[in-house]
């Protein structure tokens, strides 16, 4: 069809197909928001099990796990989460965007059912390290995909839809978490559950697009073409489809054009706006971890067991 063509088919309950189209996009991708929440709130109650003795509840060492390791489980996915966020730049331009995040839910299953299946301390940590890596790399290139697909006019709602997914994710690690507390080695449960979310995101990232804009990098106009056709309903005469298909092209020569170095940084940080802007992110940024939310959430089950004197109890899972 031309660009100023409206495309009818496929069209459901008075919904268009392209909105169809951006409605699955949207759901598929943010799961990897899903899946960051939930491994951000997980952990926690995880931490009660797993750090029992191994004989008579399940857990990884026969004396318990030290202080030290357990600290190292929950920092081993921040670690990976600061790899993953590193990498994904790099592999999204040279792979695209729906590849990195192919890889990185094929990743967070794969870790999932290690850690289910961890018959040591190393394992688990490897386990952690791999997720980490996973939800690291899918933080980073969620929005930018959603942004780069999704129409002007609804693109900042769209990836607020990300956060809402994080925080949805701690929720449903929540109330997993609570029928599993008292189960013997319910923690690889806890951790097991994460593959399943994972595999929705791989099953539907098989039926969605790449980037429009990572395909004109490429050199293949046509496909992100075709790609603007599923995803937009019919513009209007004065800014048709392959008028964006050309702003992007102009973006992309000039962005090759311009390069980074020194200079370019210095050139943009000279804007008062932008260092503002800049800022305040950086702030907002700083203050929330210094805030210690994420020690909170983390070692939130062993702060209540600490307060309530029964953490030095023989039988972790009754608290």
């Amino acid at each position: 069809p031309s660009a100023s063509t409206p495309r009818e088919e496929g069209s459901c309950c008075g919904i268009s197909a392209q909105k169809w189209t951006i409605a699955k996009l949207v759901l598929t991708v943010t799961m990897g928001g899903l899946l960051l929440g939930y491994d951000t709130a997980v952990i926690s109650a995880a931490l009660i099990g797993m750090r029992a003795r191994k004989g008579s509840y399940h857990g990884l060492e026969d004396d318990g796990l030290s202080d030290l390791q357990q600290a190292w489980i929950v920092t081993g996915a921040s670690a990976g989460a600061i790899a993953g966020a590193c990498l994904s730049g790099w592999l999204s331009d040279r792979l695209g965007r729906r590849c990195n995040l192919m890889i990185s839910a094929v990743i967070f299953l794969v870790a999932s059912i290690v850690m289910f299946f961890a018959p040591d301390y190393e394992t688990l940590l490897f386990g952690r390290l791999a997720v980490g890596l996973a939800v690291g790399c899918c933080c980073m290139v969620v929005p930018v995909y959603i942004a780069e697909t999704a129409p002007a006019n609804l693109r900042g709602s769209l990836v607020t839809v990300n956060t809402v997914m994080i925080v949805i994710g701690q929720v449903v690690s929540a109330l997993i978490n609570c029928p599993l507390a008292r189960v013997v080695g319910g923690w690889r449960y806890m951790l097991g559950l994460g593959a399943f979310p994972a595999l929705v995101m791989i099953v539907g990232l098989l039926f969605l697009p790449e980037s429009p804009r990572w395909l004109v990098q490429q050199g293949r106009s046509e496909e992100a073409l075709k790609v603007l056709h599923s995803v937009r309903e019919e513009l209007d005469e004065a800014y048709t489809v392959q008028d964006e298909i050309q702003a992007i092209k102009k973006q992309v020569h000039e962005s090759k054009d311009d390069g980074w170095s020194c200079q370019k940084l210095s050139q943009i940080l000279s804007d008062v706006r932008i260092r503002s802007a800049l800022a305040v992110g950086c702030v907002l940024h700083l203050a929330q971890q210094i805030s210690g939310i994420n020690t909170m959430m983390c070692y939130s089950a062993n702060i209540l067991q600490s307060g309530n004197g029964s953490a030095q109890k023989e039988n972790p899972l009754h608290p």
